[in-house]
């Protein structure tokens, strides 16, 4: 029997066509009609066997109970959308998403009344590109997934156009769930929720840190920087590796890269002492004095001490190439993804040539944690009711670890460190403790429903203070501060989650 979901997918795209340009479709988010999976007369499905219970943390609560048994309950099916469908390979044979395919099977294989499967997002249109605006889209055709794990900051931007289901209701009702909150990093938890309301629950993190070419280090006669060094001490240690490894502009080689961009000057504010945003989120606060010094320290890494990979236009006006850490050409290279440090590795001669090198310190160290989290869209009930039982079980600890294993990324969950599979990674990749480091002892993640907004607004100005050395830190800073704290007011007047 084709059931009316499926019928309706079929609608799918001209649905999304129709839609329209992404701002009128946020314009006309509204609250979903009611969806049904599956007739009353189909047959239910059998018992669901308990789940096994996740695995104790060391230092965290026990992850939360597996799937419970459904006896004599309507079959349902819930849909996800990941973010990383077709990256690399078509549908699930991507590398980033077969863990999760892996564990929607796992699921399937009980036998519950509830059915999870993974769908290919819709086409682009000339209306509708990208997974942002499809998702807008496709909300309001009441098409959306029922399941999604966009950037964590994403998970703003739909809960605050009341896009969401609230998870704390069924937490305040899932005491063993509730328990099992502890075991979440505290700073990655808290990106979860806002004003009472748990939008959406850590799916996993990373750590923005510079990886080293030890090769290069050796050259120079030093060692690897440990935990503790300063902002001085790290120019003076790429003054040296620009003095052995390349002569900057006319080798096009340099001892730094990766530090022209919002997060990592978000990652210095935090080491002088600031912050991004005042307590009550009214105001901007990176252009306090904390954020002028920390912004003019990462823009003479370039324009003084000639030791940073030069901005892109630098190149362009030159007609080469830029340069890369991964070609041997950068020493030190601040990067975002913590997988990177097994795929980069081959590429500099394999891990004995591979270095993560821990947080600067000014006042404290702090490396920026961001990655994914997951969500639940609004739909009817007994969807909802079906999605969070799917949920609960997939951010267990066991089921949790198994996905990030599968990606190399750092756990949303302490106790993970203790599962096999994370185990394991530490085994092979021994140099992946100074991400477990940056998330245990220095870690933090930025946080506003806004966000993404402000980290491209934030970005744009961190970039055109490398671009020239004419620009005022100080004045730029300023005038994007006003940009942002208009945002926070037009936040505040049309919030509706």
């Amino acid at each position: 029997m084709v059931s009316k979901r499926t019928r309706q997918l079929t609608r799918r795209t001209s649905m999304l066509t129709l839609a329209g340009a992404t701002a009128a479709v946020l314009a006309a988010c509204g609250e979903p009609t009611v969806r049904v999976v599956g007739s009353p007369e189909e047959a239910r499905g059998p018992a669901g066997p308990a789940g096994a219970q996740g695995a104790a943390g060391a230092a965290g609560a026990p992850g939360a109970a597996g799937a419970k048994g459904s006896a004599g309950k309507t079959p349902q099916q819930v849909v996800l959308w990941t973010s990383w469908w077709g990256r690399g390979l078509p549908g699930t044979a991507g590398e980033r998403a077969i863990g999760l395919q892996q564990l929607v099977d796992m699921w399937n294989d009980q036998g519950t009344h509830i059915t999870a499967v993974i769908e290919a997002t819709p086409p682009d249109t000339e209306q509708v590109s990208g997974l942002r605006a499809k998702i807008i889209a496709a909300y309001a055709a009441n098409q959306p997934p029922d399941i999604h794990d966009p950037a964590y900051f994403d998970s703003g931007l739909y809960g605050q156009n009341g896009m969401l289901v609230d998870m704390q209701e069924f937490v305040k009702r899932d005491k063993e769930y509730a328990d099992s909150l502890d075991d979440y990093f505290p700073f990655l938890l808290e990106t979860s929720y806002w004003e009472g309301k748990l939008w959406s629950l850590p799916w996993y993190s990373n750590a923005d840190l510079p990886y080293t070419n030890l090769a290069h280090v050796r050259e120079s006669g030093l060692e690897p920087l440990k935990l503790g060094y300063t902002w001085d001490d790290l120019v003076e240690y790429c003054k040296k590796l620009q003095t052995t490894h390349g002569a900057g502009a006319e080798t096009n080689k340099w001892a730094i890269g990766g530090v022209d961009n919002q997060v990592q000057f978000w990652n210095l504010l935090m080491q002088n002492g600031g912050q991004i945003y005042n307590k009550d989120f009214t105001k901007a606060t990176f252009n306090s004095p904390e954020g002028v010094e920390a912004a003019q320290w990462a823009v003479d890494l370039f324009h003084k001490h000639q030791i940073h990979r030069p901005p892109g236009s630098w190149f362009s006006e030159r007609g080469i190439d830029r340069p890369s850490f991964r070609q041997g050409q950068i020493t030190m290279f601040y990067e975002t993804s913590a997988r990177r440090i097994a795929t980069w590795a081959e590429d500099i001669g394999g891990l004995e040539n591979m270095y993560v090198t821990p947080s600067p310190t000014k006042k404290q160290p702090f490396a920026g944690n961001y990655g994914r989290n997951v969500l639940i869209f609004k739909s009817n009930p007994g969807r909802q009711e079906a999605s969070w039982e799917f949920m609960r079980w997939l951010t267990a600890t066991d089921q949790n670890a198994h996905y990030v294993a599968s990606i190399v990324f750092l756990p949303g969950r302490k106790s993970i460190f203790n599962t096999p599979a994370w185990r394991k990674i530490e085994e092979e990749i021994p140099q992946f403790q100074t991400f477990v480091d940056a998330i245990n002892k220095y870690g933090y993640r930025p946080w506003h429903p806004n966000l993404g907004n402000h980290y491209r607004t934030v970005g744009d100005a961190v970039g055109k203070a490398f671009e020239s050395s004419n620009v005022s830190v100080k004045t730029l800073l300023d005038e994007t501060a006003r940009q942002v704290d208009v945002d926070l007011e037009k936040f505040r007047s049309t919030y509706k989650g």
